[in-house]
């Protein structure tokens, strides 16, 4: 899976209460072939955006750190690219998130 195959736009449900709808964009974070990544995250139901400084991509496995909410995603990316499916952690708690392009 090449690394360029995660910029773009995603979407998904954190699985807390009720749902929260978040939009993530990933773009890469300079030029050349070891530019990491940065993001964005927006949840579409309170309005709230953050910056998301790190952003891993090893083999399928992407991580992404919010250390500003004490938040974080970590997943596997579809082998089609087109989806991920993982876990959003934040405090002490942990809910399934699948985000999709």
């Amino acid at each position: 899976m090449a690394a360029q195959d995660i910029a773009g736009t995603w979407q998904g449900t954190i699985q807390i209460g009720g749902g929260q709808r978040v939009v993530v964009k990933i773009s890469k974070a300079g030029t050349g072939a070891g530019a990491g990544w940065k993001g964005e995250l927006y949840n579409i139901d309170s309005g709230d955006a953050s910056v998301v400084p790190s952003i891993t991509l090893q083999g399928a496995g992407i991580r992404l750190t919010i250390p500003s909410t004490e938040a974080g995603f970590r997943g596997k990316l579809s082998a089609d690219g087109i989806s991920m499916a993982g876990m959003w952690t934040q405090g002490s708690g942990s809910y399934p998130l699948n985000l999709g392009r």
